[in-house]
Order: structure tokens, then C-alpha cells, then sequence
């Protein structure tokens, strides 16, 4: 039967101080009280919406996470604490804060007042009704979970984060049949059924490791056994072939650290010396450019008239780059070039100076200094070629050093790898091969008693699950209405919730075991009529994969508690995608959003939903201001958490606050009334 006990935390106000994210109007931060129904909390990107619903979501759970990240084990029962939480400080404008958050949430007729910093989420205080509890007992956080009738703290932590919480980081739980599984176990067996399911799972699972662990090792000494019982017949060739590698690897090791002395000083010589071609190469270089600069500067006082362009053909000529007119590279030209300059002849026609109309004698200093700049260049090439001679010399040297002590080495390696096998081969006492097969013997039936234990806890585990089995197929028809007209006013697809049993493991060594489980159906633009199974979440699109499984959280919520003679109230925090909805169901979904909370046979259900400022109107669809409502301002109010309003601006709010104040007031502004105004 489901656990009567149940009740899910709703939240009724929040306080958040001191935190930089969220100074609030005039720093005092934010304080909202929860009305029934929907409340929407509007912002853009980047304003903290994802952040305000961490809050919320810490202040219930806490500094704790599932051990093994997202993923739902069923023989999983531990949480890890979050030692060095900074979630919130690394969201601060300083390097820590200071910021506190306090949260009043009911559990169904109790209320419980939880404050943690936000720094490390340290409990400052805990009240439950009027009683303020000890924070200095053991696990003051026990407190908490105990409020919502659940068997342990995995398992109220894993109803808040896969079932009450739809957040930005979330794994999809319709097409998890592990996760289905486990949640149907919280909610669909008495607190002590579920605890007990859940403890023989974990004990299947330690003693199936165990198994694993003793196969493993007995593996290992049956192959030690076999070789233990071949040695004998080689030992005299073991033993010869062991004095060998004896006598050789200190002559091996010897030779390999001379050739290591020795390769480490060739490659100081290399590198010294690759430094000094270097140098060499750069001041040649640096001497080219002077020796064109200087070219440059010689044609302009012997030929002041000279154009830019024919000044780079002499210049490219003497350069010994060839001629730009003809492309010719003969060899001489830059120094018969150089000869009728000295002269004063006109390089062009051959004009002795007394034809020209202008003469420079300054040109012939020009001429000395090239000289002299020409005689460098010269001796830095023949250095340059000397000196890469010796490099590749060295580098030569260097790579026969190197080859010879890889050669070594590996053969050091070799013998060190032989002698090891070696060792394992020589032979072994009588003693010693009684008590590995003794071992052998021993290790065999322990693990045959392991499994036989294991055998019946299956049974038994087998029997508990049954009641879970029956539960759910009692509750499935309603599970698949409710999920159909959820998932109705999110999608145009039709989309079903099929009852689809699968096969479990709780261990590797154990036979899978049948679990109740429900598959999604849906039909697209090839099977309109039937639709086909999906599987797997990538078997949808994005968007689809969005609202099919917070449909599916919403059914499981409403199954629950119609399947209850208590009423029992529930919250869902929903980070909505509304950018993956089409438009035309967006009036659709806020309605049935609207409607889960006004619905009175659950009790009252509370949603709370962040929302961006756009084009699609999300947050009137939530608040049912699209559909003729025409509620007063004040009434509205209640029911939003501004972030324009109490998040400190970023970057995109400075520059478009105007536009974005607009939206806003247009989002929550009744539709009749827009139309008036």
C-alpha cells in the first residue's frame, strides 16, 4: 500500500540577506511569502533564476549530494556531504559571502523554519512547529527528512531532486526505469517496506562484491597453482638461464650509465653550439639589412633624382638577387654595378659624370662603407658555414650516442622482464603448493555459500517487491490518464504512458529482476496514428524530452495522492523551458500548471517557476492573465519574485533595464486590461 505517512515540503516564504546576487530593493534582500497556486519568478539570463531555486533547493536538502553524481542506484543508500561547498560564494561579487537564507516550508500540518549560510550551508537554525531544535546533536539535518514520512535521507533526497525539483541540471526520470523504480518504492510501499527493500538490495549487492572479489583472487591463485605445478620440469634450465641474466645485467647497467655520461654531455656540446650558429645566423642577417639600408641610402646621394622604383632595381642588383627587368641571376652583376657607380658612370646608359647633369661626390663615402659592410657579410657566411658544419658533426654524434643507449636499455629492460618471469618459474616447495591448493579448495566454498545466500535473499527480495508490483498495476490506469492530459497540453503529438515491466539488476553475478516500470508512446509525423514506444530520451526531440518528463513527475505526484486517504499537498519547482515550447500551447501549459494547484482532491499543490522575459509570455500563461482573468495588481504581486527588481543588474539589465521593465509590466498586465489600455 503507499506510505501514508508521505508529506511533501511546500514552500510558504523565503528570506535571503547579505547576498550580493540578490541585494533586493534598498539591501534588504529578498523576502517573499508563497501564496497558494503558481509563483513566477521573471528575470533574463544571468540574473540568478537558476540560483534563487538552488537556494530553495539547498535550504530542504542541505550540504548533500548522491555519492555517485546523478546517477539512481537500487542498491544505493549513501549521500556524500559536500565539504567544500562554494556553489553560492563563487556567485558572490566577493570571494566568500556572508549571505544567510531562511525558509519556512510546511509539511503537511507541521512547518518547518530551516536558515543556513550560504557559504558552506551550515545550519544556523532549525524550528519545527514552535519547538527550536539543538543544532549540536549528531545529525541535526535527520530533523528534516524525518518531517516528510520517508524511511531514510537517500530517500528523501532523491524525491526532492528527481520528482519535486525540475532543474537546469536534472536527468530525465520517465526514461530512467531505475529511477521510476526507486521513487515507486518511496511512495507506493510503507516506510518500513521500502527501508527493507531497499536494505536487501544493498545487502545482494555488498555480498554479489564480495563474490566478484573472492572469483577474482581465486582466478589469480588457480593460475599460480598451475604454474607452481609446471616448474618442476624446466628448473635446470631455469636455473642456468637465471645465473646468465645475473652475470649480465651489472655489465648491461654499467655500459648504460657511460653511454648516458656520455650522451649528456654530446647534447651540451649540441645545444652550446646550435646557440653560437644561431648568433651567427642573426648578426648575418642583421648585417644584410644593414648593407641594403646602406645600398639604399647610396643610390639616393649619387642619383637624388632617381625614382623609387629604379632605386630598388639597383638595389635588388646589388643585393645579388637578380634583375627585375629580365629576371637575370647572372653572376657579376652586382659588381660590375658597384665598379660604375665608384666611377660616377650612369649604371643605365654607361654616361661618364661630365655627360651627367648632376654628380655627387658624397656618393663615394657610401661606397667605402658598403665596402666594408660587403667584407662582413662575407666572413659572417664563412663562419655560418663552418660553424653548421660542426652542428651537424655534433648532431651526428649525438644520434649514434643515443641509438647505442636505447639499445642498451632495452635490452636492460628485456633482462629485468626475464628474470621476472624467471622468478616465478623456479621452483617451489612442497609446502608452499599444499597451501595454495588448500586455498583453492577453501576460496570455492565460500563463494558457493555466498551465492547460496544471496539465492535466498533474491527470494525474499523477490517477495517484498510483489507488493510494489501490486500497488503500481492498481494505480497504472490512473498513472496513464494523468500523465496524458498533462502531457496534452504541453505537446501537439499524442502522447501515452504504456505499463512496461523491465528486467533489473541488482548485481552482476545475480539473475535480472522484473520491475514495475511504464515506457513513453507517442506518435509523430510517421506514425500518426499508433505512435511507437521511446525508449530512450534521445528517441525525442529537446523540447519534447522537456515536458514529457515533468508530465510524468506531475502524474506520478497526482497518482500518489489520489491513491491516499490522506490529503496531501505537493510542490513543484520548475525551471521553465518555455523557449522549447510550441507558442500555441503555451496558454495550455500555464493552464495546467494553474489547474494542478487548484486541483482539491491533492490537497494544496504549489508550483513555482522561473521564466524569461520574452516574446512567448510564459509568465502571463502561468498566472492566467492571458486567459480574461483580470485580478488587481496587488493580487498579482503575491504571486511574482522580480529579479529586475532584487538581483543585482548585470551587463544586459544596465543596458536594456527600460526595455525589459516593459515586458515585464506587459507579462503581467491582464490581457482585457492590455487590450483597453
Amino acid at each position: 500500500m503507499p506510505n501514508p505517512n508521505i508529506r511533501f515540503p511546500i514552500l510558504r516564504r523565503l528570506v535571503v540577506k547579505d547576498y550580493g546576487l540578490f541585494p533586493g530593493k534598498n539591501g534588504e534582500g529578498i523576502d517573499h511569502k508563497f501564496e497558494r497556486g503558481v509563483t513566477v519568478i521573471p528575470g533574463v539570463n544571468g540574473l540568478g533564476k537558476t540560483t534563487l531555486l538552488n537556494i530553495i533547493y539547498r535550504l530542504l536538502v542541505g550540504p548533500f549530494d548522491p555519492y555517485k553524481g546523478n546517477e539512481i542506484q537500487l542498491t544505493q543508500r549513501r549521500l556524500k556531504e559536500l565539504k567544500y561547498f562554494n556553489y553560492f560564494s563563487k556567485r558572490d561579487k566577493s570571494a566568500w559571502t556572508d549571505g544567510k537564507a531562511y525558509g519556512e516550508f510546511s509539511f503537511g500540518n507541521q512547518k518547518l523554519v530551516v536558515a543556513r549560510r550560504l557559504s558552506d550551508l551550515s545550519l544556523i537554525s532549525l524550528r519545527i512547529d514552535e519547538n527550536e531544535l539543538l543544532l549540536q546533536v549528531e545529525m541535526p539535518e535527520d530533523q528534516i527528512w524525518q518531517l516528510a514520512g520517508c524511511s531514510s535521507q537517500y530517500d528523501f533526497h532523491l524525491l526532492v531532486r528527481s520528482v519535486l525539483f525540475f532543474l537546469e541540471e536534472k536527468t530525465p526520470v520517465v526514461w530512467d526505469p531505475i529511477a521510476q523504480a526507486e521513487i515507486f518504492r518511496i511512495l507506493f510501499l510503507t516506510g518500513d517496506e521500502a527501508l527493507e527493500l531497499a536494505n536487501i538490495a544493498r545487502d545482494i549487492q555488498v555480498i554479489d562484491s564480495q563474490a566478484r572479489n573472492m572469483y577474482d583472487q581465486l582466478r589469480r591463485y588457480k593460475t599460480q597453482l598451475l604454474s607452481m605445478r609446471a616448474r618442476s620440469s624446466s628448473a635446470t634450465e631455469v636455473t642456468d638461464r637465471t645465473r646468465y641474466i645475473e652475470d649480465r645485467l651489472p655489465l648491461v647497467e654499467q655500459r648504460s650509465e657511460l653511454l648516458r655520461e656520455a650522451t649528456d654531455e654530446l647534447e651540451g656540446i649540441r645545444n652550446t653550439n646550435r646557440a653560437k650558429l644561431d648568433a651567427l645566423k642573426l648578426e648575418l642577417e642583421e648585417a644584410s639589412r644593414e648593407l641594403e639600408f646602406r645600398h639604399h641610402q647610396y643610390f639616393v646621394t649619387l642619383f637624388p633624382k632617381l625614382s623609387e622604383t629604379a632605386r630598388n632595381v639597383f638595389i635588388n642588383l646589388m643585393g645579388e638577387s637578380g634583375c627585375l627587368v629580365c629576371g637575370s641571376r647572372r653572376s657579376g652583376l652586382s659588381a660590375e654595378l658597384r665598379r660604375l657607380a665608384e666611377q660616377g658612370t650612369c649604371p643605365v646608359c654607361h654616361s661618364p659624370k661630365e655627360d651627367q647633369e648632376v654628380t655627387v661626390t658624397s656618393a663615394q663615402f657610401g661606397s667605402k662603407v658598403i665596402k666594408r659592410e660587403i667584407a662582413k657579410i662575407d666572413k659572417l657566411k664563412t663562419q655560418v658555414s663552418r660553424s653548421q658544419i660542426v652542428v651537424d658533426s655534433n648532431e651526428e654524434k649525438y644520434r649514434k650516442a643515443l641509438t647505442e643507449l636505447l639499445n642498451v636499455m632495452s635490452e636492460r629492460d628485456a633482462l629485468e622482464a626475464e628474470a621476472e618471469t624467471l622468478r616465478a618459474m623456479s621452483p617451489v616447495g612442497a609446502g608452499e603448493l599444499t597451501r595454495t591448493e588448500e586455498y583453492v579448495r577453501f576460496t570455492e566454498k565460500e563463494i558457493q555459500k555466498l551465492r547460496r545466500k544471496n539465492k535466498a535473499l533474491l527470494i525474499k527480495y523477490t517477495k517484498k517487491l510483489s507488493v510494489l508490483d501490486r500497488a503500481i498495476r492498481r494505480n497504472r490506469n490512473n498513472m496513464a490518464a494523468f500523465f496524458a492530459e498533462y502531457a496534452g497540453n504541453f505537446l501537439a503529438e499524442k502522447c501515452n504512458l504504456t505499463f512496461r515491466p523491465q528486467q533489473l539488476e541488482l548485481g552482476q553475478a545475480i539473475d535480472k529482476v522484473e520491475y514495475p516500470t511504464f515506457a513513453v508512446q507517442m506518435t509523430s509525423a510517421v506514425t500518426p496514428s499508433g505512435g511507437t514506444t521511446r525508449m530512450q530520451d534521445d528517441d525525442v526531440s529537446e523540447s519534447q524530452k522537456e515536458f514529457i518528463d515533468l508530465a510524468f513527475r506531475m502524474a506520478v505526484l497526482k497518482t500518489y495522492t489520489t491513491s491516499t486517504k490522506v490529503t496531501v499537498g505537493a510542490m513543484i519547482v520548475v525551471e521553465t523551458p518555455e523557449s522549447s515550447l510550441d507558442s500555441v500551447f503555451v496558454n495550455n501549459a500555464g493552464k495546467m500548471l494553474r489547474n494542478w494547484c487548484a486541483d482539491p482532491k491533492p490537497g494544496a499543490n504549489s508550483v513555482i517557476a522561473t521564466s524569461n522575459l520574452n516574446r512567448e509570455n510564459m509568465i502571463g500563461a502561468l498566472l492566467g492573465l492571458n486567459q480574461g482573468r483580470r485580478p488587481k495588481e496587488a493580487a498579482i504581486r503575491k504571486h511574482i519574485i522580480n529579479l529586475l527588481e532584487v538581483a543585482a543588474e548585470n551587463a544586459s539589465v544596465r543596458q536594456h533595464r527600460k526595455e525589459y521593465e516593459s515586458q515585464f509590466r506587459e507579462s503581467t498586465t491582464p490581457k482585457a486590461r492590455r487590450a483597453r489600455d
